[in-house]
């Protein structure tokens, strides 16, 4: 089992939680004078003043996310556990949807891998430790593309009965005929 934290400060949490308060309410309450009556601006003031007032919306959001908090993963040879302050959850490889190794032109200093599950996406910062982020990325590469060709290459399940139409038992061919059928078929 290999297991990687990513720690997460508390402050740089406060600090944008600060923000995006300070954001949506200041700017919010200049777009409800506008509405009110009382400021007479410009009307590209008040696109402005939504924008960012929705920019302190999404910064005060973004800061209750599950990767804004410190993220255990542990890889197993099956699976591996996502550990964060919401809860753990384990997935199968085949569920990794997007797997990138991001190496900068100065390979020392950072390296970074990167994967999708679903529409979440997932950093795995390696700050001067290349060597360490190139063996997470083959150990995790090996995992997902042997779950995904696992799964692509098993043959399909055979059924275990015969099915029953209108009172006539019907015997279904086996899968294995049918695929050398189509091949057969696809050739001529």
């Amino acid at each position: 089992m290999v297991r990687y934290t990513v720690k997460k400060r508390k402050k740089t949490r406060l600090t944008l939680r600060i923000l995006g308060f300070f954001l949506a309410g200041f700017f919010g309450g200049m777009v409800a004078l506008f509405f009110m009556g009382k400021y007479h601006g410009h009307y590209i003031a008040l696109v402005f003043f939504m924008l960012l007032t929705l920019y302190g919306i999404a910064l005060i959001a973004h800061t209750f996310s599950k990767t804004a908090y410190d993220i255990t993963y542990e890889f197993d040879v099956d699976d591996f556990t996502i550990k964060s302050w919401r809860g753990e959850k384990t997935y199968p490889y085949n569920v990794i949807r997007d797997l990138n190794h991001i190496v900068p032109e100065n390979e020392n200093i950072y390296s970074i891998i990167h994967f999708y599950i679903g529409k979440e996406n997932y950093l795995l910062p390696f700050s001067y430790r290349k060597e360490l982020a190139d063996q997470m990325y083959i150990f995790l590469n090996e995992r997902v593309t042997s779950a995904i060709l696992g799964e692509d290459l098993r043959p399909p399940k055979k059924p275990e009965k015969d099915a029953v139409v209108d009172g006539e038992a019907v015997v279904k061919e086996s899968t294995e005929e049918a695929v050398k059928q189509s091949m057969n078929e696809t050739v001529k």
